[in-house]
């Protein structure tokens, strides 16, 4: 406790401490601000004193010196530039980077390389200027980014999982926004993997996309269509439209889209209880949706210091249909008992209403960031399933079975946060309030399954602290985050006590970023939390087949984490690695259903033990010619126990195979202006929570091409080229059952993107929405 004393009031005499400072900005010939370029003031016999590197919009703040200096400037890419800086000076005023083309033998190396830097807690990658303007949109742009990993529709974060995505400070609320943004437009994208204290702790990792242009006033628009085959046609239209005149900005969006999706899945399921049961199930499933979503945004700039607006968005599935058909066969101690064909309909219509409003302005010193929001939805699902069973004992069978669910959710958020400068560094403290009210009702006809009436009362109040200052070339960034969550559960209208809890948890966050020359680290330690989304929390039995049920859990505790992560870049190299300590994780689990069915399976999911985990990521992004390499190697560690069939009364399985993926990611200028990529994605055997993944691979390819002066482009891709992908999985349920899973995606598919588009830029809508994470647990 003396030394933790002692190293706090280091820090804060550090803090504390003031001294006269050096400004400038970093720009190149084309007057765009240089982000990340390495600045270092030596004395003028080249001795290093202090050094530091640009941020986002290339502007710079060192220690002036105390005497006659020379100040460096170097940047990938660019030219390096020494100049002289007087005593005590306080400003450099623009320095300009001429580009630099250098010959390396017969392989000629353009300054057109996407270097990832890190800056504060971020990794930061700079677009403009490099092949990466050329990838198409925001998405594209997305998995060229070290780190980010996309399969199927989702995007990832390495060892951290799905992100929130904003645009210039405004979260994006459906993945397919970011096709409405062009890679040209974009400026840079920053990646956090370890959130700090303004973070809700349920989000695991946040990217930031910033843009660079700006729109004339007037009127704009862009029209993006979309068509994709994968066995069936799939096809997506969306029209973008932008009003901006002086200080009002207004923009709208319409799109429909027309989507087809298939899964396969071939599963064993092994029951060891008096008898030995196997179960071998086919599946194939087809999900066919059709979705209307329209969005507008009024932005008012009263001055460049206060800003306020507000957003609407509607959303209906008027039409969101899925067929599924089940062959089952059973054997008891491998003789042969029993033969069933399950056909499942469902229809689950959707309608979505949410409405934004923000200010954002400055009083004094201080920045003020108010967000609200209100949510409204309503899904019913209706679901026909039809049976046919030939038994040994009992000949034919027939059974129908319907449900029928409906849920409504209404969601009040709002959060503010203030920041202003102190001591020399920032300090940002707010808070956040959220209220979810859910209700389920959930019937079935024929009675086999209980019928359900449930509703969920939730509140969220969080406060933070944060703050962040340089001390010389050093960053330090420290912040804690309060929140208290109490849940309220009823069922048939009765409050259930069991069910309901109060919960109360304090995050700490610290990191500590130090760049020397072409050299960037960062320590950092975060602690986080995952909640149950609201689905899992359901009380309901819903009947898949007459073998198979499945239950939520309103039992299910929140899981936390406790993270330490390491990052380091150096050029077009990038380490990152990270300690994981994981209690209550979400698994799934199966059991008997009762002893009267002991052959019926529920599964549901439930809280596993505490376990350790580690990440490590090796990326390298060269720049050889016309060609943009990119290899990435990712390697992933659990140390986790289960109980598992077979095995002696004591005795727990060890999952804790260490996994290696291999990312390799091409870029290359053809002639006449055309793009190509081409990706080869490869994951090894792998161990996660209770299950044991096979290894598997893909490829990817896509052909981008510009017209008119970059108003028109067109872009065709090329989806899990050679059909590899298959997720192939053991899961342990305990010590009676096992279940292998062999499934294959409708991941194979060609398609075309042409997007036409005048004056249409990235909204000025500067607000980024209330109860984000909250809210994606609808």
């Amino acid at each position: 406790m003396k030394h933790s004393i002692l190293i706090i009031s280091i820090l804060l005499n550090a803090l504390i401490s003031q001294a006269q400072n050096l400004t400038g900005k970093i720009t190149d010939v084309y007057e765009q601000p240089v982000a990340f370029a390495n600045i270092i003031l030596m004395e003028t016999d080249s001795t290093f004193i202090t050094g530091t590197i640009s941020d986002e919009n290339g502007i710079f703040e060192l220690i002036s010196p105390e005497k006659n200096a020379l100040l460096k400037i170097t940047y990938i890419g660019y030219t390096d530039k020494v100049i002289s800086v007087k005593p005590h000076q306080t400003e450099t005023g623009n320095i300009l980077l001429a580009e630099n083309t250098q010959l390396l033998g017969e392989i000629i190396v353009k300054g057109l390389l996407p270097t990832t830097h890190i800056k504060g807690e971020a990794m930061v990658t700079h677009i403009t200027g490099t092949i990466l303007e050329k990838a198409g949109t925001a998405e594209d742009v997305l998995v060229k980014i070290p780190g980010i990993m996309q399969k199927g529709e989702d995007i990832n974060v390495f060892g951290r999982g799905k992100p929130l995505v904003y645009i210039n400070s405004r979260e994006i609320h459906d993945l397919s926004e970011l096709n409405q943004l062009t890679s040209e437009n974009i400026r840079s994208v920053e990646v956090i993997t370890n959130p700090g204290a303004r973070y809700d702790k349920s989000v695991k990792a946040v990217i930031k996309i910033h843009t660079k242009k700006k729109a004339d006033d007037g009127f704009g628009f862009g029209d993006r269509a979309n068509i994709s085959y994968n066995d069936k046609t799939s096809y997506k239209n969306q029209l973008d439209l932008n009003y901006r005149r002086d200080k009002l900005d207004i923009a709208g969006m319409i799109s429909y889209t027309d989507k087809y999706n298939w899964r396969k899945n071939e599963a064993i399921q092994n029951t060891y209880l008096e008898n030995y049961t196997e179960q071998k199930m086919n599946t194939y499933q087809e999900i066919s949706s059709q979705q209307i979503i329209a969005n507008t945004a009024v932005n008012y700039s009263l001055n460049p210091d206060q800003s306020f607006g507000g957003n609407y968005r509607y959303s209906r599935y008027p039409n969101a249909d899925m067929d599924m058909n089940i062959g089952t066969t059973i054997y008891e101690d491998h003789a042969l008992v029993e033969r069933s064909t399950s056909l499942i309909n469902t229809e689950s219509p959707e309608t979505y209403h949410e409405a934004n409003a923000y200010y954002n302005g400055k009083v004094g010193t201080w920045n003020i960031d108010v967000n609200t929001t209100v949510l409204r939805n309503k899904e019913t699902v209706t679901g026909l399933t039809q049976e046919k069973i030939h038994t040994a004992a009992a000949g034919d069978e027939e059974n129908t079975v319907h449900t029928d669910t409906e849920t409504r959710n209404t969601f009040y958020a709002a959060k503010m946060i203030l920041s202003s400068s102190v001591f020399g560094g920032e300090i940002s403290l707010g808070g956040e309030f959220t209220h979810t009210l859910r209700t389920s009702l959930y019937e079935n006809l024929e009675g086999i399954v209980e019928n359900d009436d449930s509703k969920i009362k939730e509140r969220l109040f969080s406060g933070f602290l944060e703050y962040s200052r340089e001390i010389n070339i050093v960053r330090v960034q420290a912040g804690l985050r309060f929140e208290n969550v109490n849940f309220n559960y009823y069922k048939s209208g009765i409050y259930q006590d069991e069910q309901s809890k109060n919960y109360n948890h304090f995050f700490p966050s610290f990191s500590l970023s130090v760049p020397v020359k072409d050299i960037e680290t960062q320590l950092s330690y975060t602690s986080d939390i995952t909640r149950p989304i609201y689905e899992m929390l359901r009380n309901r039995i819903d009947y898949v087949n007459r073998y198979t049920y499945e239950s939520g859990n309103p039992l299910l505790k929140p899981s936390t984490s406790h993270i330490g992560a390491f990052k380091s870049s150096y050029k077009w190299l990038l380490l990152y690695a990270d300690l994981q300590h994981i209690k209550n994780d979400f698994i799934f689990s199966s059991e008997t259903y009762s002893t009267e069915n002991p052959g019926i399976a529920l599964l549901r999911q439930e809280n596993a033990p505490s376990y350790n985990a580690m990440n490590l990521m090796v990326n390298a992004a060269p720049k050889i010619g016309n060609w943009s390499p990119q290899w990435s190697f990712e390697i992933y560690k659990q140390w986790y126990k289960v109980d598992a069939p077979g095995l002696p009364e004591n005795n727990k399985l060890s999952l804790d195979r260490a996994s290696l993926a291999i990312r390799w990611k091409n870029s290359l200028d053809l002639p006449a202006g055309f793009t190509l990529s081409a990706d080869i994605n490869w994951e090894g055997k792998t161990d996660r929570s209770n299950i044991s993944y096979k290894a598997t691979w893909w490829s990817e390819a896509s052909l981008y091409k510009e017209f008119f002066n970059r108003r028109l482009t067109l872009l065709l891709q090329a989806n899990d080229i050679f059909n590899t992908y298959r997720n192939k999985q053991m899961i342990y349920y305990g010590k009676i059952r096992t279940m292998s899973m062999d499934q294959r995606y409708s991941w194979r598919s060609i398609g075309l993107t042409v997007h036409y588009k005048f004056n249409i830029p990235a909204s000025k809508y500067k607000g980024t929405g209330a109860g984000e994470t909250q809210k994606g647990r609808l």
